[in-house]
């Protein structure tokens, strides 16, 4: 499935976020809520973002994080025929325009990522004070084997260009798992 759910306990908050697409019409959206509290069964800010890109890509969500200052989206952009990876992107939300109460304030940045971020997986912050970095982890683009697993940490993150430095954590090899018997 391409939702997540979580509960940010900095916040007090559940996070959704789900895609939509309509393939005829070569639309792709990210849909993303936040509880006003820490009750899911009241209010929600729920808001819909158009994903695709030049009418080519479309966005397949993987990740959801957060931290002290913002909630984090990442997924990858592909082809809508073919299906290929082109590109990974990811939305970085100023958590307090979420968590205010008015859906008119919400800030965020949308950032396109080189394709050697290939399922970017954000992590859930807990107990991170304001300020502090955001850290992301990914391994191998899909299908290739691999020794290392990366890590990104990130920083001026609410921006539109935030700074991401690497480094690897050497694992034992990997391969990709086997294709599934049909």
């Amino acid at each position: 499935g391409q939702s997540r759910a979580a509960y940010d306990e900095l916040a007090e908050r559940f996070i959704i976020v789900t895609r939509e697409w309509d393939l005829p019409a070569g639309e792709s959206h990210l849909l993303l809520a936040v509880s006003d509290d820490a009750d899911p069964q009241g209010d929600w800010e729920m808001h819909r973002f158009n994903m695709e890109q030049a009418e080519k890509y479309f966005f397949e969500s993987a990740g959801l994080g957060w931290d002290a200052d913002g909630i984090y989206v990442t997924g990858v952009m592909r082809k809508w025929y073919g299906y290929e990876v082109h590109h990974s992107r990811m939305l970085t939300f100023d958590k307090a325009t979420l968590l205010d109460g008015d859906a008119e304030t919400l800030s965020y940045s949308d950032v396109d990522l080189s394709g050697s971020f290939d399922l970017l997986q954000p992590a859930a912050m807990h107990g991170a004070d304001p300020g502090e970095p955001m850290y992301f982890v990914y391994g191998s683009p899909h299908g290739q084997q691999g020794s290392h697993v990366s890590v990104a940490r990130m920083t001026d993150k609410l921006v539109p260009a935030p700074k991401l430095a690497h480094f690897n954590i050497n694992v034992p090899n990997y391969d990709p798992p086997p294709s599934a018997i049909q």
